[in-house]
């Protein structure tokens, strides 16, 4: 089984790893490829797993080419870097005596900040409504527009009682780091 070649390999054309003249037939090494599906976008501090396969079968590695924005332990990659950023993911597969070394797979995935809302506090008054103010905030600015998607919900007040139940869209202009949603109490 397998394939043989022999003759001018000055080279490297017979597919054997060398560039060596061969005057008797030689085993030649089998192409093989990288399937990499990268995830879509990647958040701060949370470890992501990444999924590759080869047509060989043979194990892969993953490493990255941007040490600064992120690290990669085995199959999964966590982010360093806060707000916009990118992170350069590469798939290798050396091969063996039967399999050539695989074309490495390189891909840039987009870093997204993370949004965060913060606590807040307002005396209750007997003349109506007084708005409540929260801090929207994202962990670094962003090159894109960020939307976020918020609502209220009884925990530790009720609505209507306690407050006015309010839900929509926060959105974040690029460079933008806080927005204020107010909430009537």
């Amino acid at each position: 089984g397998g394939l043989k070649c022999w003759g001018y390999n000055a080279y490297g054309a017979l597919g054997d790893g060398t560039t060596t003249l061969r005057s008797s037939p030689v085993a030649i090494q089998l192409g093989q490829s990288i399937a990499f599906a990268p995830p879509a976008g990647l958040s701060k501090g949370v470890p992501t797993a990444l999924v590759a396969s080869s047509t060989s079968r043979l194990p892969l590695t993953f490493d990255t080419w941007t040490p600064s924005t992120c690290t990669v332990t085995g199959n999964r990659v966590t982010v360093l870097a806060t707000g916009s950023a990118w992170c350069g993911i590469r798939v290798s597969q050396t091969g063996n005596d039967t399999f050539a070394v695989a074309p490495q797979q390189l891909r840039l995935i987009e870093i997204f900040p993370t949004v965060s809302i913060g606590n807040t506090s307002v005396l209750e008054g007997s003349s109506g409504p007084a708005p409540a103010a929260f801090t929207v905030a994202l962990s670094g600015p962003s090159v894109r527009t960020i939307t976020a998607s918020f609502a209220t919900t009884n925990v530790n007040a009720t609505s209507p009682t306690d407050y006015s139940a309010t839900s929509g869209t926060v959105t974040f202009a690029p460079g933008e780091t806080s927005k204020v949603i107010n909430v009537d109490v």
